[in-house]
């Protein structure tokens, strides 16, 4: 919040509820092994790095409208690894290992198959997809919507949007009159 404040001279709400989403995600793996305090620490540094890594789709042009990456991946990575610095085995989980050199590089390993794994196996899936029944609408269905397109039906009510609508969102038949009944 305080970065997305100073940079913006005003508070943002959407970056104050995504750097609480940072935070939460960066925790995540390391609760149960972290003392309160390292749990702040991790938030903060999650908050941060995110911060920066929200903007990473606009270098590399790719596709996360909600941040997903910034926020989820680099978040959880992030807390994957300061784990291993912050492991306090006795004083938080009887179970638990305590952190230094050896969990650190146990918790890098992790990172690493964490993003090397789904990757490879989301582009197998997205491969044989494509192959099969494809990813790609026409430039013509994605011009005129998905929703348009696809489903035969329009996502918002908006005036330019439901010419040639029912009442119900659905298109009409051609030659139908557009006429609603109410009960």
């Amino acid at each position: 919040m305080g970065l997305v404040w100073w940079r913006r001279s005003k508070p943002w709400g959407v970056g104050i509820a995504t750097g609480a989403v940072a935070g939460l995600a960066a925790i995540t793996p390391a609760s149960g092994y972290v003392q309160p305090w390292a749990a702040i620490v991790i938030g903060a540094a999650a908050g941060l790095v995110c911060y920066g890594a929200v903007h990473l789709k606009d270098i590399f042009h790719y596709d996360d409208s909600l941040d997903v990456v910034g926020v989820h991946m680099v978040g959880g990575l992030i807390g994957v690894v300061l784990t291993g610095v912050f492991a306090a085995s006795l004083a938080v989980n009887a179970a638990g290992e305590a952190g230094g050199w050896t969990q650190l590089g146990r918790q890098a390993v992790l990172a690493v198959v964490g993003i090397a794994y789904p990757f490879v196996m989301t582009w197998i899936i997205l491969w044989v997809t494509d192959r099969t029944v494809g990813l790609r609408v026409s430039p013509g269905d994605e011009e005129a919507g998905l929703d348009l397109s696809q489903h035969a039906e329009v996502g918002y009510q908006l005036a330019e949007a439901t010419a040639g609508m029912t009442g119900d969102g659905m298109m009409a038949a051609p030659g139908a009159s557009h006429a609603t009944e109410t009960p």
